[in-house]
């Protein structure tokens, strides 16, 4: 074995386990911090189920589903540290004086922040069992970074042998030598009747435990890297170094089955991912593409007009990027007079061409999405497909899926219909098109200044279409932050690549406009109302998509950092986040600041996921966070993802039209697949990202305005505002004559003494904290896909470097 495991998936403990308490079903997630062997399970963002170490971790992988026993109380672990921010929080309410506890910052500390060293969350799913879990953290527990070498302590306030205490501690250690309030209020299991305190206790404490079985194994077992030979006696050996460094480096016979190739290309580089990550890129095979129409010249079949809607005479149209091939989705919009309208949402029927248990039904399942890389896409279904028999070109005859509702201008929704269509998109618009509709209404567009434009229609129609549209979809926009959704919006870079070599040379930031927002609300409008459609009919078999709460703790910690900077941010629902991030725009707050805030409040969400509604039978813990709705699925988007397949499935048979024939356990199966497949795709874009950011890096230095966003001991992180990346920034590779570091109690402090040098002939002092403004010089280092971060020297005399706050 030469890995580590990566996630957990925590399925509830079951009715009675083995002497050292109970059994837990779960899934492995390993963040991406140095080597990582120790992990953190968060059930509904609370402290649960700390698994320490790799014995305690037993063989298990990645994605594999684990069973997990608990430890005695007495093992379990105490943040001791947040307990003395109690403590002295106490002290200070009361006005009393107490010894001033020592500034600490060890490598035995979990670090809520961190950019791309830095902690990432990781979802888990649930089944019939119970709730869901959430490894948040990790810690590096490897020889060269063990305790006994490196672990600092913090004296323990109160306490009557005067023993050090470490700032993460176990129940044993803190009985025996914390303070007086903390022998008294950790003597007692808080689960336990006798608990004087439970809740109090609860907050500062973790349960341990240790992997016993591994009950399903869904790591590939495989990984990507680099090799090094050795020598002398090793000599028949290499050194494997994942590039993973999650997973460690392990010494094997050289036996070399295929060499990628060169280390920092993106070919190499990008089949390297894809095989770390189980991406089928393989091309479909004859079996396969034997499933679909052989004719070139395929045409409808007479039997599906006999019962589908025929839309062909109707205004249908596609708002989607100028160079997308693959057309899933159309709108359409008819005044019925009095102020309402019949505004319909047409996706491509895929499950027509995608029958149940074919070969190609088969390969679509296991690949469940397609996966969006920087200079490609891995199509999930043959292209046959994705660009022709199911694509909604122009002036083309297509099956479809459709929604119709009878609303007004403002979004209320009077009526609504679904059933299987026949359309014929009359254009082909792009983002630029709607958008320049919308901006300006009043011009006069000529045929040749669009796409060309069928079935009778004028470029008046469709440009009075859009604008009605886009009316409506403010309307729905604005009642769904109403209702308490949220948005956090996060800065996307688009590379442009050489048409010749491939390599990038410029990137842009997308910027979402208008035209994205309309085809946005009417998609979700869409999935909405389907799941709730789908959950009337099948209570226990509807594939749902939901988003667990956030974790609680860091919202706190969120909170309390912005109230020392004057920022008020509520974060009791999602509706109160959006409304104190629309407050604080109001209010003038620099977009820095703003793109700073979302990054950290991101960094506290679960991710979302599919589920069969058998396994989560409990409406409250179906509810998705970010969209505030009780229901969502995913339906607008067949062509690139498999979950879509099974709900269009699930609505003939809702309508009568197929019976479901898919087992509950085989529906569970599935959607918890498709979210493995879902993560690893979205892994697959930011890795790809990551590819072609260091290589036009690697062309020339760049620099970069950048804002701090966590501030440690010895590094800061930097949000480095145009490419929207989190880098560390070390204070050893500053040329610093010294530096001091303030723990404050909300916002920690680094105080810089730079060297005097040819821009500046004398030292000069400035202060770091959360929101400093920084200059930053990014640079490639010598090993492949590696860059780094350095601040330059502020060219005024100042005395500190933050934005507005002393």
């Amino acid at each position: 074995m030469f890995a580590k495991p990566k996630s957990l998936e925590f399925e509830h403990p079951s009715r009675r386990g083995s002497k050292a308490g109970y059994n837990n079903h779960s899934r492995r997630n390993i963040s991406k911090t140095k080597q990582l062997l120790s992990c953190s399970l968060f059930l509904d963002g609370k402290r649960e189920i700390c698994i320490d170490g790799e014995y305690d971790r037993n063989r298990s992988f990645d994605g594999d589903r684990v069973i997990v026993q608990l430890y005695n109380y007495e093992k379990w672990r105490v943040f001791y540290e947040d307990f003395q921010n109690y403590e002295r929080s106490l002290v200070e309410e009361h006005n009393l004086v107490t010894d001033e506890i020592d500034d600490y910052s060890g490598a035995d500390a979990i670090v809520k922040s961190g950019g791309d060293e830095g902690t990432t969350l990781a979802m888990a799913n649930v089944d019939t069992l119970g709730p869901q879990g959430v490894i948040e953290k990790f810690q590096d527990k490897s020889p060269q970074y063990s305790n006994k070498n490196k672990a600092q302590t913090i004296p323990s306030q109160g306490s009557s042998k005067g023993k050090p205490m470490k700032k993460i501690s176990s129940v044993s250690d803190t009985i025996t030598n914390g303070s007086p309030l903390a022998k008294q209020l950790f003597r007692i299991n808080p689960y336990s009747s006798e608990a004087p305190d439970s809740q109090l206790c609860l907050r500062f404490i973790q349960r341990t435990g240790k992997v016993v079985f591994i009950k399903e194994k869904k790591h590939s077992r495989t990984a990507t890297g680099r090799l090094t030979l050795m020598l002398n006696k090793l000599k028949k050996f290499a050194l494997f170094t994942p590039t993973d460094i999650r997973i460690p480096r392990i010494l094997i016979p050289i036996t070399l089955v295929r060499s990628l190739g060169e280390a920092g290309e993106i070919d190499p580089e990008t089949s390297a991912l894809l095989i770390e990550l189980d991406i089928d890129d393989s091309p479909f095979s004859d079996k396969v593409i034997q499933c679909l129409p052989t004719n070139s010249t395929w045409t409808i079949p007479d039997l599906e007009y006999s019962y589908r809607k025929d839309l062909r005479r109707s205004c249908i149209f596609t708002i989607d990027p100028a160079t997308a091939r693959d057309l899933d989705d159309a709108l359409s919009i008819e005044e019925l007079g009095g102020g309402k309208f019949q505004v319909g949402v047409h996706i491509a029927d895929v499950s027509y061409f995608v029958k149940e248990d074919t070969e190609l039904d088969m390969v679509a399942s296991r690949r469940a999405t397609s996966v969006y890389l920087v200079q490609k896409v891995v199509p999930m279904l043959p292209r046959l497909l994705c660009e022709q028999l199911c694509s909604l070109n122009p002036d083309e005859e297509r099956l479809t899926f459709s929604v119709i509702w009878t609303l007004n201008e403002k979004g209320e929704i009077f009526d609504e219909w679904y059933g299987r269509s026949v359309i014929r998109s009359c254009v082909k618009l792009s983002y630029e098109h709607a958008q320049g509709f919308i901006e300006d209404p009043e011009i006069q567009w000529r045929h040749d200044e669009l796409p060309t434009i069928t079935n009778s229609f004028t470029a008046s129609d469709i440009v009075t279409k859009v604008i009605l549209l886009n009316k409506i979809a403010v309307n729905l926009r604005q009642k769904r932050f109403d209702k308490g959704a949220l948005e956090l919006d996060q800065v996307k870079v688009q590379f442009a690549l050489n048409k010749i070599s491939g390599l990038p040379n410029g990137y842009s930031v997308y910027e979402q406009k208008d035209s994205h927002r309309l085809i946005e609300e009417f998609m979700l409008l869409a999935n909405m109302s389907v799941a709730d459609r789908i959950k009337k009919s099948f209570q226990d078999t509807a594939i749902l998509r939901r988003q667990p709460p956030p974790q609680v703790k860091s919202l706190d910690e969120i909170k309390k950092v912005c109230e020392s900077f004057g920022l008020r941010i509520e974060t009791a629902t999602s509706g109160d986040i959006q409304k104190s991030l629309q407050h604080l725009k109001e209010d003038g707050v620099p977009h820095p600041m703003m793109q700073v805030l979302a990054v950290m409040l991101s960094k506290s969400m679960q991710k979302a996921d599919y589920f069969c509604c058998s396994a989560i039978p409990e409406s409250s813990l179906q509810h998705h966070y970010s969209l505030n709705v009780e229901r969502f699925t995913h339906f607008t988007s067949p062509i690139r993802r498999y979950p879509d397949i099974l709900v269009h499935r699930l609505l003939a048979a809702a309508l009568g039209r197929e019976p479901p024939t898919r087992s509950i356990q085989d529906l569970r199966r599935q959607a918890e697949h498709c979210n493995v497949k879902s993560h690893a795709a979205q892994v697959a874009s930011k890795r790809s990202d990551e590819i072609f950011s260091y290589l036009f890096i690697k062309a020339g230095p760049l620099e970069e305005s950048g804002m701090v966003m966590a501030v440690l001991d010895k590094s800061f992180d930097v949000l480095v505002l145009k490419l929207g990346v989190v880098k560390r920034v070390y204070l050893e590779r500053l040329p610093l004559a010294s530096s001091q570091y303030h723990k404050n109690s909300k916002c920690p402090e680094l105080l810089l003494e730079w060297k005097p040098d040819e821009s500046c002939h004398r030292s000069t002092r400035h202060k770091i904290t959360l929101f400093s403004i920084v200059e930053c010089c990014l640079a490639s280092d010598k090993e492949p896909l590696k860059w780094s971060c350095i601040i330059k020297r502020p060219k005024d005399e100042i005395t500190y470097m933050d934005a507005g706050h002393d």
